[in-house]
């Protein structure tokens, strides 16, 4: 949800990074002249130092779907 409490829906494209920054056009607060600014969405991700080798089957598995 959003600062207004409005839904929000954002598609993270595969191979996003952390510290990769998105942009919501138009759902951000207002500027002066009352147009609508942009929300800015900062990923923020923990990636596993060790991965066993059944996640990792499966992740690939994903992947090539």
């Amino acid at each position: 949800r959003d600062i207004r409490g409005n839904q929000l829906s954002l598609t993270v494209p595969p191979g996003t990074q952390p510290g990769t920054i998105l942009r919501l056009k138009g759902r951000g607060l207002p500027h002066r002249h009352n147009t609508p600014g942009d929300l800015l969405v900062k990923i923020q991700a923990r990636i596993p130092e060790v991965i066993s080798p059944e996640l990792m089957a499966q992740i690939e598995q994903t992947r090539c779907q």
